[in-house]
């Protein structure tokens, strides 16, 4: 069984110290998440521990069929995840 991790408050002061502004995690985020670099995909806001953010649709983010493709919901909940920790 595994255990879940428990975010003690200090877990995210990396966060909280070092960029502060959704602008900061922003940048931080295209720098290394690979979807995120063509410079759409943005923090709206940010809050302990949560994030409000943003990968505006295009055309190219659908399977056939026109659903939404998984990458791209992944990318955005992986991104979502760097944002809010």
């Amino acid at each position: 069984m595994i255990k879940p991790h428990k975010i003690k408050q200090n877990d995210a002061d990396f966060r909280t110290t070092a960029l502060k502004t959704p602008q900061q995690i922003t940048q931080w985020i295209q720098d290394s998440v690979g979807i995120a670099q063509d410079g759409q995909f943005y923090v709206s806001a940010i809050r302990p521990l949560e994030a409000d953010c943003v990968l505006p649709y295009h055309q190219g983010q659908l399977r056939a069929g026109g659903t939404l493709s998984g990458p791209t919901m992944m990318t955005l909940a992986d991104a979502a995840m760097y944002a809010a920790y």
